[in-house]
């Protein structure tokens, strides 16, 4: 059995062309979904970096708690969850945090200002007190209550 091949099927067949304006309106609707994932995931990076700071103030204060416990009394500095303190003695049994010094989500140390119990404090995006939106500072003994509005 012969197969006839008919000159049709020999030729090549040719993909559609688009043109500009089609290429131009795929473009303008891939920059305009692209947009509004991006203006979405930034909007989410505010109140990723928050809530790492909660946790961070969290392992913070279990950390001062533990010392408290061991020690008798709250930590003078941020340091002595880290290092013993001179006066430690054997009661010292830390260090009570993984990392030292520890590092809020914008790469600024925490600030500690001792009391009972010692606050721990983030200055935000911009590493100096005061501020607004991602410079705010976030307080260890306010932080919960501004989470719950």
């Amino acid at each position: 059995m012969k197969i006839r091949v008919t000159q049709p099927l020999l030729r090549r067949r040719r993909g559609r062309r688009f043109t500009l304006v089609e290429l131009m309106v795929v473009i303008a609707i891939i920059g305009l979904l692209a947009a509004v994932v991006t203006v979405n995931v930034i909007g989410q990076m505010g109140e990723a970096r928050k809530t790492k700071v909660m946790a961070d103030m969290e392992s913070i204060q279990k950390g001062i708690k533990l010392f408290q416990v061991n020690m008798g009394y709250y930590p003078q500095q941020l340091q002595d969850l880290w290092q013993a303190p001179a006066n430690a003695g054997n009661r010292w049994k830390g260090p009570y945090l993984e990392e030292f010094p520890p590092k809020d989500p914008w790469g600024n140390e925490y600030q500690f200002e001792s009391g009972r119990p010692p606050i721990i404090t983030s200055y935000g995006a911009d590493g100096q007190p005061g501020g607004a939106d991602e410079a705010t500072d976030l307080r260890s003994d306010t932080i919960r209550d501004s989470g719950n509005n």
